[in-house]
């Protein structure tokens, strides 16, 4: 299968007190000659050492349509305001 996303993760400050030790950005997906992302997962988690395992494997990969799926599914996990997160 042809690998043509590209994944990105960009991680952002968190100010708010409550939220230290969390990480908190998101991932960007890319997608061929595009300069701009296609679409983007958001992620805030205090699971730093799972999410870390989940960015080696993935951050600036290409992958294809079904390890895409996948991601965008387990990025739930990573971000506390889903329904799957976890927590």
């Amino acid at each position: 299968m042809k690998k043509e996303y590209f994944i990105s993760f960009v991680q952002e400050a968190i100010f708010a007190e409550e939220y230290q030790g969390y990480i908190a950005g998101r991932i960007e997906v890319g997608k061929g000659d595009c300069p701009y992302a296609i679409s983007e997962c958001r992620i805030f988690t205090n699971k730093i050492e799972e999410f870390n395992e989940f960015l080696e494997e993935y951050d600036f990969k290409w992958v294809n349509t079904n390890t895409l799926k996948e991601i965008k599914e387990k990025s739930k996990y990573f971000n506390i305001f889903s329904n799957n997160s976890g927590k």
